[in-house]
Formats: structure tokens, sequence, C-alpha cells
């Protein structure tokens, strides 16, 4: 896994140039280094330069002070001898160092340049990434939304149209029911009808209760009347089920599409 997570951010550092970014600011630090290594060397050698200079005044000083016939004079005179010929060697020696400080500086200059260029093509490349990405997510989000929306909208109609085939059923359940009592209500009638003709007539019993029956036969046919309202009761309620969801959906896609158009705006507005 660690090996994967590393070539993966590898890939990742070559797609946006970090790459030569490192590289360049390591020919940096390489450089400086050997700058500052040359520079030490010139500065030993100008400090070396500095004592023989010192020594070879000394040795003038002294020999202003003897005779040419003194032995000390000859001893004197040697020693300047070395010690000039030290000093040719050193001067050579410091001039190479000089010229060497002066070609490190110069690659050292060149390398810093080299690693601004590369630090700012870096950040031109990151930025046009950016906005790359950030199009490509606005694009994949509002693709998702539509997608989510229609499957949304699908389930919806799915629904409604299995509301509205049990509010069909339940429509002809109600229709025959009301037939039915229709019928029975209608036999009813007939009945009390050829019974109010026997009564009249005197051949039906006193204790019948013909009040009691007409209100019973006209409570059952409130009854029907109530069934059939219930019916429009459950149409309505679906109707409402069907635009509150449709409502839902449609806020939900608006919300969904400003906050990733917005999203989209901030980071283009921080990448310029």
């Amino acid at each position: 896994i660690n090996n994967r997570i590393d070539v993966l951010l590898q890939k990742y550092e070559n797609l946006v140039g970090l790459t030569e970014v490192k590289t360049a600011q390591k020919k940096v630090i390489d450089a400086e280094q050997i700058f500052q290594n040359v520079q030490n060397e010139r500065r030993n050698c100008q400090t070396k330069m500095t004592e023989i200079q010192n020594r070879l005044k000394d040795i003038h000083v002294r020999l202003d002070k003897l005779q040419r016939g003194d032995e000390r004079y000859l001893i004197l005179l040697t020693e300047e001898h070395d010690v000039l010929r030290n000093e040719k060697k050193l001067m050579q020696d410091l001039r190479h160092w000089e010229q060497a400080e002066h070609d490190h500086f110069a690659a050292l200059s060149s390398a810093l340049r080299e690693s601004h260029e590369k630090e700012r093509a870096q950040a031109e490349k990151t930025k046009y990434w950016s906005i790359i990405g950030s199009v490509i997510g606005a694009a994949i989000g509002i693709v998702g939304t539509s997608i989510n929306n229609h499957m949304k909208m699908r389930e919806l109609k799915d629904l409604v149209q299995e509301g509205s085939d049990k509010n069909l059923e339940l429509k002809d359940i109600v229709k025959n029911l009301s037939q039915v009592a229709q019928a029975q209500y209608g036999q009813t009638i007939s009945f009390l009808s050829d019974l109010q003709t026997l009564i009249l007539e005197g051949k039906a019993p006193e204790k019948l209760k013909l009040p009691l029956l007409l209100a019973s036969e006209s409570e059952k046919f409130d009854n029907v009347n109530k069934v059939v309202y219930v019916g429009s009761e459950i149409t309505n309620l679906l109707q409402r089920m069907e635009d509150d969801l449709e409502w839902k959906i449609k806020k939900n896609a608006l919300m969904t599409t400003g906050l990733i158009y917005g999203t989209g705006l901030v980071a283009a507005a921080v990448v310029y």
C-alpha cells in the first residue's frame, strides 16, 4: 500500500511540476554548498597571504637595521627569498580560488534563477489544473444531480401511478358498493311501500315500527354517501402528495446546482 501511495504521489508531482521544482532546489543547495567551500578556501588563502606580507614587512624592517656585512643580513635575505617564493605560490592559489569563487557564484545565481522559473511554472500549472478540476467537479455534480432528480421523478411517477391505480380500484369498489346500496335502498323502499299498503289495508302487525326502519335505511344510505366522500378525500391527498414531492425535488435540485456553481466561483476566485 505504501508503494502504491508513493507511486501515486510521484505521478501527481510529475503532473503538477513539483518534481522539476525539487530538482531545481536541490541544484541550488548543491551549488550553494560548493560556493561556500570555495569561499572558505579563498578566505584561508587570503589570510595566509596577509600573514606572509606582514612577515615580509618585518624582514624589511630588520634588514634596514642591519649592516650588509653582518652575518644575520644574509640569513634575513635567504628568509626573504623563501617568503617571496611562498608569496608567489599563494598569489597563484589566491587567484585560482578567486576565479573559482566567481564561477561558482555565477553557477549559484543561475541555479537560483532556474529554481524561480520552475516555481513560477509550477504555480501556473497548478492554477490551471485547479480551474480544470473545478469545472470537471461542477460538471460531475450537475450530471449526478440530474441523474438523481431523474430517478426520483421516475420513482415519483411510479408512486403516483400506483396510487392512481389503487384510487381507481377504490373508486370501482365504492361504485359497486354504491350500486349495491342503491339497489338495497330501492328494494327497501319497495318493501316499505308494500308494507305501507298492507298497513293501510290492516293486514300488517301493529308492533311494526315503520319510522325506525325508515331511519335505519336512511342512515345506511348516508353511510354510502360517506364512503364515496372518503374516495374523493384519498384522491385529493394523493394529488397533494405528488405536488409536495415534486416541489421538494425541484428545490433540492436548485439548491444543489447553486451550491456547485458557488463552489466553482469561489475556487476560481481563490486561484486568480
